[in-house]
């Protein structure tokens, strides 16, 4: 499984489980998105604007 950056939305997210297969390519957007976090907006925007 590839470590993710907090930029991405997947770091969030315990939807698809994609991030777990060698060819997935972290996204900034999904519509399958489920949140693993009660507070993933502020953890979300954060981290988008640290970097």
């Amino acid at each position: 499984m590839k470590q993710l950056e907090d930029k991405h939305i997947c770091r969030y997210c315990m939807g698809c489980g994609a991030e777990e297969l060698d060819t997935f390519i972290p996204k900034m957007n999904c519509s399958n998105f489920v949140p693993a976090y009660s507070d993933w907006q502020e953890r979300y925007y954060k981290a988008l604007k640290e970097k």
